[in-house]
């Protein structure tokens, strides 16, 4: 048995597994019930908290406020069990980790296109414990589960109070975790609903910014809250610059000092986000380049319209890192058309193709070991079931486009030299030799991120001399005998050679290979 603090714990009909959780007044643990063969989690009150009076009937109100609330963004509790020195809550167990852990090990800032989705969630659930007059009090990263399909769970609500009932606050205790507070909750003034709305704020800050604007390391909880209560809130563009200006003003408004004119509840925070989405389709890239992004068929799944119009493909002569098979350089016209934004993920593949949808692992992770003839048949079915779009791989021409952003007077979009790669790609130098989630460095000019690096991607046409790369050539079937197609934009195993807006490299389309992914474009079907 799995000693906690020198008890052995004991709840009948279950069978401990292992510690999957610790903090605060308990321990949680993986456990399943031995008859039902279920998998929950047991969280155990650690028995010196245990015989303090006040302490154990906040664990026991956790019970009784989760009991109250069934939402499918909120953990379930199944039992609470007193037995001997152990209280414990049997409760839902969610397989995937927490945003904490998804902010500070996987990603750092989440892009807001794929913030937004898991925000949402988080807002479902804590504006369904507010309509049953429930503060959470204690909203941060750690207490939100993100699972491997993406669902959130919101837990811990071991301080949660009812509205008006103040039975568990002692004078001059502060209860909750600093930077996530808001100001009335620091200072023990009596708190109601907006008060989740600032620690929602907060939680949205540390989503796209990779961390809190205040230090919360090597510094004193007085000094964290005298921060929280005076400094003045950091831009987050500041730690990570590509967060659109309106998702600034909407975590500036949540997190307003002063309660009376900070947003009031969870729906209107809903509304204002899905208002200024839809306004702001069109989206400032830089001072020269605009583009449209799209909602695509799959979640998460966006598309950037990009005009059309001539451009050099290729590279020069005079460019020493150049392959012959880069040359002769040449001008040629490519039509509009939409492309990805990122990849196409693990989760978006098995989400769509039934085969092992229970369990998606690495689900932002490009989807990889694919053959071009896997990914047409994944195609041919999502054309079928979308009658606005006609969906394909990007022919060389399109994707060397995307990849250029209008910049085809140099080697890259920043420039001829390779100093900056580090910034857009993940390749043999950063990578570590291994996959990492879509849209985790900064994206091209037009928005595009991994045109470079990470993943190889797969395009239409078959593999052919460079010379007959041109508008209306480019699909073609098989030139010059070819038995192979065309790879672009390296991968994380690849040089800063290979993993260019040039470089070239051709598969067999049968093969699986683990470094080659693709992304989709698409077309009006009424064009």
């Amino acid at each position: 048995m799995i000693e906690v603090d020198g008890q052995y714990p004991v709840i009948p009909n279950y069978r401990l597994i292992r510690e999957i959780g610790r903090g605060g007044m308990g321990v949680v643990y993986l456990a399943e019930h031995e008859v039902l063969q279920r998998k929950v989690a047991i969280k155990f009150m650690l028995e010196q908290y245990a015989r303090d009076a006040t302490i154990r009937e906040r664990f026991l109100r956790e019970a009784r406020v989760m009991a109250t609330l069934d939402h499918e963004n909120i953990v379930r509790i199944f039992d609470l069990v007193d037995h001997g020195k152990n209280v414990a809550l049997v409760m839902e167990y969610v397989e995937g980790r927490t945003l904490e852990e998804m902010i500070g090990r996987e990603v750092g800032p989440i892009p807001h296109e794929r913030a937004l989705p898991l925000f949402r969630q988080i807002l479902g659930a804590v504006g369904a414990a507010h309509e049953k007059g429930i503060v959470h009090r204690d909203l941060k990263p750690a207490n939100i589960l993100v699972a491997k399909d993406g669902r959130v769970k919101v837990t811990d609500f071991g301080i949660a109070k009812a509205v008006g009932d103040s039975k568990l606050t002692r004078t001059g205790t502060v209860l909750g975790s600093p930077i996530y507070m808001a100001p009335e909750q620091i200072l023990a003034k009596e708190v109601d609903h907006r008060a989740d709305i600032y620690a929602l704020g907060m939680t949205l800050y540390v989503m796209l910014a990779g961390r809190p604007p205040f230090d919360d390391e090597e510094t004193s909880e007085f000094l964290i809250m005298k921060s929280c209560l005076e400094d003045p809130i950091r831009d987050p563009r500041e730690f990570y610059p590509h967060i659109p200006q309106r998702m600034v003003d909407i975590i500036y408004s949540t997190i307003d000092r002063n309660i009376e004119t900070r947003i009031e509840s969870c729906d209107n925070l809903v509304n204002i986000i899905d208002r200024t989405e839809k306004k702001n389709n069109l989206i400032s890239v830089s001072s020269n380049n605009r583009f449209v992004t799209k909602e695509g068929p799959l979640e998460n799944m966006n598309f950037v319209t990009l005009p059309g119009g001539k451009f050099m493909m290729g590279s020069s002569d005079e460019d020493q890192y150049a392959l012959e098979s880069e040359k002769p350089r040449h001008e040629t016209y490519v039509s509009a058309f939409e492309i990805m934004n990122t990849l196409v993920t693990n989760k978006m593949w098995y989400s769509f193709n039934s085969k092992n949808k229970e369990q998606i692992y690495h689900e932002d992770y490009p989807v990889v070991k694919v053959t071009w003839f896997d990914i047409i048949d994944f195609i041919n079915k999502l054309n079928l079931e979308d009658d606005e779009y006609y969906y394909s791989l990007p022919t060389e021409i399109q994707w060397e486009y995307a990849c250029r952003a209008s910049k085809d007077h140099q080697r890259y979009w920043w420039g001829d030299r390779e100093d900056k790669l580090d910034l857009y790609a993940w390749y043999e130098s950063n990578s570590d030799n291994k996959i990492h989630n879509v849209g985790t460095k900064k994206p091209n000019p037009w928005g595009l991120y991994d045109m470079l690096g990470n993943v190889a991607e797969w395009c239409d046409n078959w593999y052919k001399r460079y010379e007959l790369l041109i508008e209306g050539d480019d699909k073609k079937a098989r030139s010059d005998k070819s038995r192979v197609k065309a790879v672009r934009g390296g991968s994380y195993m690849h040089g800063h050679a290979i993993c260019s807006p040039a470089a070239r490299i051709k598969f067999y389309p049968g093969f699986h290979f683990p470094y080659v992914g693709f992304r989709l474009i698409r077309k009006s079907k009424l064009d």
